[in-house]
């Protein structure tokens, strides 16, 4: 649920090549991408947490992952 409050932001979303959640299954959905990326060694997506609320307000992600050619693709958002 905090992340769906985090992508569900028009503002957090704004530079992004997706439009902001509508559900909290379709977050559920791009969670499940991600861990499929991450098992095919295509990405690696780390949650951002707030030190003293310990609630998730962003990600970063490694996309693109080409070891062999020595560069990745660096994401974020925040909300």
């Amino acid at each position: 649920e905090e992340w769906f409050e985090v992508v569900s932001d028009p503002q957090v979303t704004t530079y992004l090549p997706w439009e902001p959640a509508t559900s909290i299954d379709a977050v559920k959905a791009y969670l499940s991408e991600q861990l499929g990326r991450r098992k095919r060694g295509e990405s690696l997506a780390f949650a951002i947490v707030h030190n003293e609320t310990e609630r998730v307000i962003g990600s970063t992600d490694l996309m693109d992952l080409k070891v062999r050619k020595g560069y990745t693709e660096i994401g974020y958002l925040l909300g």
